[in-house]
């Protein structure tokens, strides 16, 4: 898990930002984290995805992983992760088993948003906050993986 949950390495993926991206950074970001949920099936491991709902003032109606920024009460970034997905989705904390972290991320709504993958239980029953998510769906991994899918 980072040590700084606001601290975003703009050089990790060898991409050039764009200055006035950059510059927008000057100020710090807020930490948040998203749940990257796994889940093994029959037919392969899939990626569970959501659409946000359509009245959110940013990002409506994008499809996103459940997630979102760390309150004081939250330990870490995997608490955050984790009392964000079950806000959102209704999967319990206990049905997640974290197996590891990806590099931070700024938003251009500064945010540092930390991935946290995470392997779920496969008996899970979402119950959707439906102020937040307009609809939950699975996508197989290897699908996501394919660089041919990817844009």
């Amino acid at each position: 898990m980072p040590a700084d949950p606001a601290r975003v390495d703009l050089r990790f993926d060898g991409r050039d930002w764009p200055r006035e991206l950059i510059d927008s950074f000057s100020e710090p970001l807020l930490p948040s984290a998203v749940l990257i949920p796994i889940v093994e099936r029959e037919s392969g491991l899939t990626v569970l995805l959501t659409e946000r709902a359509a009245n959110l003032t940013h990002h409506p109606g994008q499809i996103s992983f459940p997630g979102g920024r760390m309150e004081a009460g939250d330990r870490d970034l995997v608490d955050t992760a984790l009392r964000e997905t079950r806000e959102e989705v209704g999967i319990q904390p206990a049905q997640v088993g974290v197996a590891g972290y990806l590099s931070a991320l700024p938003t251009v709504t500064g945010y540092a948003v930390t991935p946290v993958v995470g392997l779920v239980d496969p008996a899970i029953e979402l119950v959707l906050d439906e102020r937040e998510v307009a609809s939950a769906f699975e996508v197989p991994l290897a699908f996501l993986l394919d660089s041919r899918n990817q844009e």
